[in-house]
Protein backbone atom coordinates (compact mmCIF):
# COMPACT_ATOMS: atom_id res chain seq x y z
CA UNK A 1 0.00 0.00 0.00
CA UNK A 2 1.22 3.49 -0.84
CA UNK A 3 1.84 5.85 2.04
CA UNK A 4 0.77 9.44 1.98
CA UNK A 5 3.22 12.26 1.98
CA UNK A 6 1.95 14.88 4.43
CA UNK A 7 4.96 17.18 4.09
CA UNK A 8 4.87 19.72 1.25
CA UNK A 9 7.92 20.31 -0.95
CA UNK A 10 8.34 23.89 0.25
CA UNK A 11 7.89 25.18 3.78
CA UNK A 12 8.64 28.40 5.58
CA UNK A 13 11.79 27.81 7.70
CA UNK A 14 10.13 28.40 11.06
CA UNK A 15 7.69 25.51 10.51
CA UNK A 16 9.98 22.80 9.13
CA UNK A 17 9.77 20.72 12.28
CA UNK A 18 6.00 20.99 12.66
CA UNK A 19 3.61 18.30 11.48
CA UNK A 20 0.81 18.26 8.97
CA UNK A 21 -2.18 16.01 9.59
CA UNK A 22 -4.94 14.74 7.38
CA UNK A 23 -8.54 15.29 8.41
CA UNK A 24 -11.86 14.64 6.67
CA UNK A 25 -13.65 17.80 5.64
CA UNK A 26 -16.55 17.22 8.04
CA UNK A 27 -14.12 17.44 10.97
CA UNK A 28 -12.89 20.84 9.87
CA UNK A 29 -16.04 22.67 8.79
CA UNK A 30 -19.76 22.57 8.13
CA UNK A 31 -21.17 22.55 4.62
CA UNK A 32 -24.16 24.81 4.08
CA UNK A 33 -26.73 24.54 1.30
CA UNK A 34 -27.76 27.40 -0.89
CA UNK A 35 -31.42 28.38 -1.02
CA UNK A 36 -33.98 29.98 -3.26
CA UNK A 37 -33.96 33.80 -3.14
CA UNK A 38 -37.20 34.55 -4.99
CA UNK A 39 -39.06 35.50 -1.79
CA UNK A 40 -36.52 38.29 -1.20
CA UNK A 41 -36.61 41.84 -2.55
CA UNK A 42 -33.88 43.91 -4.18
CA UNK A 43 -31.08 45.06 -1.90
CA UNK A 44 -27.29 45.21 -1.62
CA UNK A 45 -26.55 41.60 -0.60
CA UNK A 46 -24.97 39.67 -3.52
CA UNK A 47 -26.43 36.35 -4.63
CA UNK A 48 -24.03 33.79 -6.12
CA UNK A 49 -24.45 30.62 -8.15
CA UNK A 50 -21.93 28.36 -9.86
CA UNK A 51 -21.62 30.95 -12.63
CA UNK A 52 -20.72 33.73 -10.20
CA UNK A 53 -22.65 36.85 -9.17
CA UNK A 54 -26.33 36.83 -10.15
CA UNK A 55 -28.10 39.80 -8.52
CA UNK A 56 -28.47 41.55 -5.13
CA UNK A 57 -31.18 41.03 -2.51
CA UNK A 58 -32.21 42.43 0.91
CA UNK A 59 -31.16 39.49 3.14
CA UNK A 60 -28.13 37.27 3.64
CA UNK A 61 -27.60 33.57 4.12
CA UNK A 62 -24.18 33.90 5.74
CA UNK A 63 -21.89 36.66 6.96
CA UNK A 64 -18.18 35.86 6.98
CA UNK A 65 -15.44 34.15 5.02
CA UNK A 66 -16.41 31.02 3.11
CA UNK A 67 -14.94 28.58 0.59
CA UNK A 68 -17.70 27.62 -1.84
CA UNK A 69 -18.05 24.73 -4.28
CA UNK A 70 -20.70 23.83 -6.83
CA UNK A 71 -23.38 21.29 -5.90
CA UNK A 72 -24.66 20.86 -9.43
CA UNK A 73 -23.41 21.94 -12.84
CA UNK A 74 -19.99 23.59 -12.47
CA UNK A 75 -18.41 21.59 -9.65
CA UNK A 76 -14.73 22.22 -10.37
CA UNK A 77 -14.44 25.98 -9.82
CA UNK A 78 -14.22 26.87 -6.10
CA UNK A 79 -14.85 30.49 -5.14
CA UNK A 80 -14.01 32.45 -2.00
CA UNK A 81 -16.67 34.76 -0.60
CA UNK A 82 -16.49 37.17 2.30
CA UNK A 83 -18.97 39.45 4.04
CA UNK A 84 -22.73 39.06 3.74
CA UNK A 85 -23.91 36.92 0.84
CA UNK A 86 -26.58 34.50 -0.38
CA UNK A 87 -26.00 31.35 -2.45
CA UNK A 88 -28.54 29.52 -4.59
CA UNK A 89 -29.11 25.77 -4.29
CA UNK A 90 -26.46 24.90 -6.89
CA UNK A 91 -23.66 26.32 -4.73
CA UNK A 92 -22.51 24.97 -1.35
CA UNK A 93 -20.88 27.33 1.15
CA UNK A 94 -18.78 26.47 4.21
CA UNK A 95 -18.87 27.80 7.78
CA UNK A 96 -18.14 26.92 11.44
CA UNK A 97 -14.45 26.23 10.81
CA UNK A 98 -12.52 24.21 13.39
CA UNK A 99 -8.74 24.64 13.60
CA UNK A 100 -8.46 25.94 10.05
CA UNK A 101 -8.66 29.21 8.17
CA UNK A 102 -11.43 29.65 5.57
CA UNK A 103 -8.94 30.97 2.99
CA UNK A 104 -6.63 27.99 3.60
CA UNK A 105 -9.60 25.71 2.92
CA UNK A 106 -10.31 27.64 -0.29
CA UNK A 107 -6.71 27.15 -1.49
CA UNK A 108 -7.01 23.46 -0.55
CA UNK A 109 -10.20 23.29 -2.64
CA UNK A 110 -8.21 24.56 -5.63
CA UNK A 111 -5.90 21.54 -5.28
CA UNK A 112 -8.76 19.01 -5.40
CA UNK A 113 -9.84 17.40 -8.66
CA UNK A 114 -13.55 17.72 -8.00
CA UNK A 115 -14.51 15.86 -11.16
CA UNK A 116 -13.19 12.69 -9.49
CA UNK A 117 -16.04 13.04 -6.96
CA UNK A 118 -18.82 13.59 -9.50
CA UNK A 119 -21.87 11.52 -8.55
CA UNK A 120 -23.96 11.87 -11.71
CA UNK A 121 -23.74 10.51 -15.25
CA UNK A 122 -25.45 13.60 -16.69
CA UNK A 123 -25.08 17.04 -15.11
CA UNK A 124 -22.05 16.92 -12.74
CA UNK A 125 -23.14 16.78 -9.08
CA UNK A 126 -21.68 16.67 -5.59
CA UNK A 127 -23.25 15.86 -2.21
CA UNK A 128 -22.49 17.05 1.32
CA UNK A 129 -21.72 13.47 2.31
CA UNK A 130 -19.12 13.02 -0.42
CA UNK A 131 -17.47 16.39 0.26
CA UNK A 132 -17.42 15.73 4.01
CA UNK A 133 -15.45 12.51 3.53
CA UNK A 134 -12.66 14.11 1.47
CA UNK A 135 -9.41 14.21 3.46
CA UNK A 136 -7.54 17.50 3.59
CA UNK A 137 -3.87 17.72 4.66
CA UNK A 138 -3.46 20.67 7.01
CA UNK A 139 -0.70 22.12 9.24
CA UNK A 140 -1.30 21.69 12.95
CA UNK A 141 0.03 25.19 13.54
CA UNK A 142 -2.46 27.83 12.51
CA UNK A 143 0.44 30.25 12.03
CA UNK A 144 1.70 28.14 9.12
CA UNK A 145 -1.74 28.28 7.51
CA UNK A 146 -1.64 32.06 7.93
CA UNK A 147 1.79 32.28 6.26
CA UNK A 148 0.65 30.18 3.30
CA UNK A 149 -2.55 32.19 2.91
CA UNK A 150 -0.69 35.50 3.17
CA UNK A 151 1.85 34.41 0.57
CA UNK A 152 -0.76 33.19 -1.92
CA UNK A 153 -2.90 36.26 -1.28
CA UNK A 154 -0.01 38.44 -2.43
CA UNK A 155 0.21 36.44 -5.67
CA UNK A 156 -3.57 36.68 -6.14
CA UNK A 157 -3.45 40.44 -5.65
CA UNK A 158 -0.69 40.73 -8.24
CA UNK A 159 -2.67 38.59 -10.70
CA UNK A 160 -5.80 40.65 -10.05
CA UNK A 161 -3.89 43.89 -10.73
CA UNK A 162 -2.44 42.54 -13.97
CA UNK A 163 -5.85 41.22 -15.08
CA UNK A 164 -7.38 44.64 -14.48
CA UNK A 165 -4.60 46.19 -16.53
CA UNK A 166 -5.48 43.76 -19.34
CA UNK A 167 -9.16 44.72 -19.10
CA UNK A 168 -8.22 48.41 -19.25
CA UNK A 169 -6.07 47.84 -22.34
CA UNK A 170 -8.91 46.02 -24.10
CA UNK A 171 -11.31 48.82 -23.21
CA UNK A 172 -8.78 51.32 -24.57
CA UNK A 173 -8.57 49.35 -27.83
CA UNK A 174 -12.36 49.25 -28.10
CA UNK A 175 -12.58 53.02 -27.57
CA UNK A 176 -9.86 53.59 -30.17
CA UNK A 177 -11.66 51.52 -32.77
CA UNK A 178 -14.92 53.34 -32.10
CA UNK A 179 -13.09 56.64 -32.60
CA UNK A 180 -10.95 55.72 -35.62
CA UNK A 181 -13.79 54.09 -37.60
CA UNK A 182 -17.07 55.77 -38.64
CA UNK A 183 -20.07 55.01 -36.43
CA UNK A 184 -23.56 54.12 -37.59
CA UNK A 185 -24.51 55.96 -40.78
CA UNK A 186 -21.52 58.31 -40.59
CA UNK A 187 -18.97 58.32 -43.42
CA UNK A 188 -16.08 59.85 -41.49
CA UNK A 189 -14.67 58.83 -38.08
CA UNK A 190 -14.89 60.94 -34.93
CA UNK A 191 -11.11 61.46 -34.96
CA UNK A 192 -8.61 61.41 -37.83
CA UNK A 193 -4.88 61.78 -38.01
CA UNK A 194 -4.13 65.47 -38.83
CA UNK A 195 -2.74 64.83 -42.31
CA UNK A 196 -6.01 63.21 -43.43
CA UNK A 197 -8.57 65.66 -42.00
CA UNK A 198 -9.23 67.28 -45.38
CA UNK A 199 -9.48 64.02 -47.31
CA UNK A 200 -13.28 63.99 -47.17
CA UNK A 201 -15.67 61.10 -46.74
CA UNK A 202 -14.68 57.46 -46.75
CA UNK A 203 -15.92 55.53 -49.79
CA UNK A 204 -18.32 52.60 -49.36
CA UNK A 205 -18.20 49.26 -51.15
CA UNK A 206 -19.67 45.86 -50.37
CA UNK A 207 -17.31 43.15 -49.15
CA UNK A 208 -18.26 41.17 -52.28
CA UNK A 209 -16.96 43.99 -54.49
CA UNK A 210 -13.67 44.07 -52.60
CA UNK A 211 -13.01 40.35 -52.13
CA UNK A 212 -13.57 36.98 -53.76
CA UNK A 213 -15.47 34.63 -51.42
CA UNK A 214 -15.42 30.84 -51.05
CA UNK A 215 -16.52 28.29 -48.45
CA UNK A 216 -14.25 25.84 -46.68
CA UNK A 217 -14.60 22.07 -47.09
CA UNK A 218 -14.69 19.07 -44.77
CA UNK A 219 -11.17 17.85 -43.96
CA UNK A 220 -11.59 16.00 -40.62
CA UNK A 221 -10.62 12.71 -42.26
CA UNK A 222 -7.22 14.19 -43.17
CA UNK A 223 -6.16 14.89 -39.59
CA UNK A 224 -2.54 13.95 -38.96
CA UNK A 225 -0.25 14.37 -35.98
CA UNK A 226 2.65 15.29 -38.26
CA UNK A 227 0.63 17.05 -40.96
CA UNK A 228 2.23 19.96 -42.76
CA UNK A 229 -0.93 22.10 -42.86
CA UNK A 230 -2.95 23.77 -40.10
CA UNK A 231 -6.70 23.17 -40.23
CA UNK A 232 -8.67 26.36 -39.60
CA UNK A 233 -11.95 25.49 -37.93
CA UNK A 234 -14.56 27.38 -35.90
CA UNK A 235 -12.44 27.25 -32.76
CA UNK A 236 -9.27 28.46 -34.51
CA UNK A 237 -10.08 32.18 -34.11
CA UNK A 238 -10.26 33.83 -30.71
CA UNK A 239 -12.52 36.65 -29.54
CA UNK A 240 -9.88 39.21 -30.54
CA UNK A 241 -9.81 37.99 -34.15
CA UNK A 242 -6.44 36.24 -33.89
CA UNK A 243 -5.47 32.74 -35.00
CA UNK A 244 -4.88 30.39 -32.09
CA UNK A 245 -1.70 28.35 -31.86
CA UNK A 246 -3.34 25.01 -31.03
CA UNK A 247 -4.84 24.24 -34.45
CA UNK A 248 -5.05 20.65 -35.64
CA UNK A 249 -2.77 19.46 -38.41
CA UNK A 250 -3.64 17.65 -41.60
CA UNK A 251 -1.99 16.11 -44.66
CA UNK A 252 -3.56 18.04 -47.50
CA UNK A 253 -1.66 19.32 -50.50
CA UNK A 254 -4.38 20.90 -52.65
CA UNK A 255 -4.42 24.09 -50.60
CA UNK A 256 -6.72 26.99 -51.52
CA UNK A 257 -5.50 29.49 -48.93
CA UNK A 258 -2.64 31.86 -49.61
CA UNK A 259 -0.62 34.21 -47.45
CA UNK A 260 -2.61 37.34 -46.44
CA UNK A 261 -6.01 35.79 -47.25
CA UNK A 262 -8.72 36.47 -44.68
CA UNK A 263 -10.80 33.71 -43.07
CA UNK A 264 -14.17 34.28 -41.38
CA UNK A 265 -16.28 32.35 -38.86
CA UNK A 266 -19.67 31.44 -40.40
CA UNK A 267 -21.28 29.56 -37.48
CA UNK A 268 -21.37 30.22 -33.75
CA UNK A 269 -23.15 28.29 -31.00
CA UNK A 270 -22.45 31.22 -28.63
CA UNK A 271 -24.99 33.27 -30.60
CA UNK A 272 -22.73 35.88 -32.04
CA UNK A 273 -19.63 36.08 -29.85
CA UNK A 274 -17.43 34.80 -32.69
CA UNK A 275 -19.77 35.09 -35.66
CA UNK A 276 -18.20 37.04 -38.52
CA UNK A 277 -14.81 37.41 -36.84
CA UNK A 278 -11.95 37.34 -39.32
CA UNK A 279 -8.23 36.65 -39.16
CA UNK A 280 -5.34 36.96 -41.63
CA UNK A 281 -3.41 33.92 -42.86
CA UNK A 282 0.35 34.39 -42.20
CA UNK A 283 1.55 31.87 -44.84
CA UNK A 284 0.30 29.23 -47.28
CA UNK A 285 0.35 26.35 -44.80
CA UNK A 286 -3.32 26.60 -43.81
CA UNK A 287 -6.44 24.77 -44.96
CA UNK A 288 -10.01 26.02 -44.54
CA UNK A 289 -12.51 23.70 -42.88
CA UNK A 290 -16.30 23.74 -43.22
CA UNK A 291 -18.41 26.57 -41.74
CA UNK A 292 -15.51 28.92 -42.44
CA UNK A 293 -15.19 31.33 -45.36
CA UNK A 294 -12.15 32.48 -47.30
CA UNK A 295 -11.82 36.09 -48.49
CA UNK A 296 -9.18 37.24 -50.98
CA UNK A 297 -8.77 40.86 -51.99
CA UNK A 298 -9.36 41.47 -55.69
CA UNK A 299 -6.30 42.63 -57.61
CA UNK A 300 -7.42 46.19 -58.37
CA UNK A 301 -8.78 46.98 -54.90
CA UNK A 302 -6.72 49.50 -52.95
CA UNK A 303 -7.43 48.28 -49.45
CA UNK A 304 -4.93 47.01 -46.89
CA UNK A 305 -5.75 43.53 -45.59
CA UNK A 306 -5.16 44.44 -41.95
CA UNK A 307 -7.45 47.46 -42.29
CA UNK A 308 -10.12 45.21 -43.81
CA UNK A 309 -9.80 42.72 -40.95
CA UNK A 310 -10.20 45.51 -38.39
CA UNK A 311 -13.23 46.90 -40.26
CA UNK A 312 -14.93 43.50 -40.23
CA UNK A 313 -14.12 42.84 -36.58
CA UNK A 314 -15.32 46.30 -35.52
CA UNK A 315 -18.77 45.60 -36.96
CA UNK A 316 -19.79 42.39 -35.21
CA UNK A 317 -23.27 43.83 -34.63
CA UNK A 318 -23.93 43.52 -38.38
CA UNK A 319 -23.03 39.82 -38.50
CA UNK A 320 -24.98 38.97 -35.36
CA UNK A 321 -28.05 40.67 -36.84
CA UNK A 322 -27.67 38.70 -40.08
CA UNK A 323 -27.03 35.33 -38.43
CA UNK A 324 -29.82 32.78 -38.82
CA UNK A 325 -30.72 29.77 -36.68
CA UNK A 326 -31.89 28.86 -33.19
CA UNK A 327 -29.33 26.48 -31.64
CA UNK A 328 -26.53 28.29 -33.47
CA UNK A 329 -26.25 31.34 -35.69
CA UNK A 330 -25.11 30.87 -39.28
CA UNK A 331 -24.06 33.36 -41.95
CA UNK A 332 -24.97 32.94 -45.61
CA UNK A 333 -22.68 33.93 -48.48
CA UNK A 334 -25.02 36.81 -49.33
CA UNK A 335 -24.97 38.26 -45.81
CA UNK A 336 -21.16 38.24 -45.86
CA UNK A 337 -20.66 39.65 -49.35
CA UNK A 338 -23.32 42.36 -48.76
CA UNK A 339 -21.46 43.69 -45.72
CA UNK A 340 -20.78 47.42 -46.33
CA UNK A 341 -17.14 48.44 -46.00
CA UNK A 342 -16.12 52.09 -45.55
CA UNK A 343 -12.58 52.81 -46.73
CA UNK A 344 -10.41 55.97 -46.58
CA UNK A 345 -9.37 57.25 -50.00
CA UNK A 346 -5.66 56.95 -49.24
CA UNK A 347 -3.96 53.69 -48.32
CA UNK A 348 -1.66 55.73 -46.03
CA UNK A 349 -4.61 56.48 -43.72
CA UNK A 350 -5.66 52.85 -43.72
CA UNK A 351 -2.12 51.83 -42.79
CA UNK A 352 -1.85 54.39 -40.02
CA UNK A 353 -5.12 53.22 -38.46
CA UNK A 354 -4.00 49.60 -38.71
CA UNK A 355 -0.61 50.42 -37.17
CA UNK A 356 -2.25 52.28 -34.29
CA UNK A 357 -4.59 49.40 -33.43
CA UNK A 358 -1.86 46.80 -33.92
CA UNK A 359 0.45 48.62 -31.51
CA UNK A 360 -2.23 48.32 -28.84
CA UNK A 361 -2.77 44.66 -29.81
CA UNK A 362 0.93 43.99 -29.27
CA UNK A 363 0.73 45.46 -25.77
CA UNK A 364 -2.39 43.39 -25.07
CA UNK A 365 -0.57 40.24 -26.23
CA UNK A 366 2.35 40.98 -23.90
CA UNK A 367 -0.02 41.65 -21.01
CA UNK A 368 -2.01 38.47 -21.72
CA UNK A 369 1.19 36.41 -21.60
CA UNK A 370 2.16 38.12 -18.34
CA UNK A 371 -1.16 37.10 -16.76
CA UNK A 372 -0.78 33.55 -18.08
CA UNK A 373 2.76 33.35 -16.68
CA UNK A 374 1.58 34.56 -13.27
CA UNK A 375 -1.20 31.95 -13.25
CA UNK A 376 1.33 29.23 -14.06
CA UNK A 377 3.61 30.57 -11.33
CA UNK A 378 0.76 30.40 -8.83
CA UNK A 379 -0.07 26.86 -9.94
CA UNK A 380 3.54 25.78 -9.33
CA UNK A 381 3.52 27.47 -5.92
CA UNK A 382 0.30 25.69 -4.98
CA UNK A 383 1.77 22.32 -5.96
CA UNK A 384 4.77 22.91 -3.72
CA UNK A 385 3.15 24.67 -0.75
CA UNK A 386 0.57 21.93 -0.27
CA UNK A 387 1.18 18.24 0.23
CA UNK A 388 1.67 16.09 -2.84
CA UNK A 389 -0.68 13.31 -1.71
CA UNK A 390 0.21 9.67 -2.29
CA UNK A 391 3.82 8.80 -3.12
Amino acid sequence: MKSKNLVPNWRFPEFKNDEWVEKPMNKLLTIGSGRDYKHLTKGNIPVYGTGGYMLSVNDYLYDGESACIGRKGTINKPVFLTGKFWTVDTLFYTHSFKGCLPKFIYYSFLNINWNNYNEASGVPSLSKTTIGKIDIPIPLEKEEQEQIVSFLNSIDNLISTQKQKLVTLKEHKKALMQTLFPKGDETVPIWRFPEFINDGEWREKSLGEICDYWNGGSHENSLSKDGQYHLISLNSIDIEGNLKEDMKRIDYLDNSLQKNDLVMVLSDVAHGNLLGLSAIIPNDKFVLNQRMAGLRKKKNEKIINEFLRLTINTNQKYFKQHGQGSSQLNLSKASVTDFPVLVPKREEEQQKIANCINSVDNIITIQTKKVEALNQHKKALMQNLFTSGEI
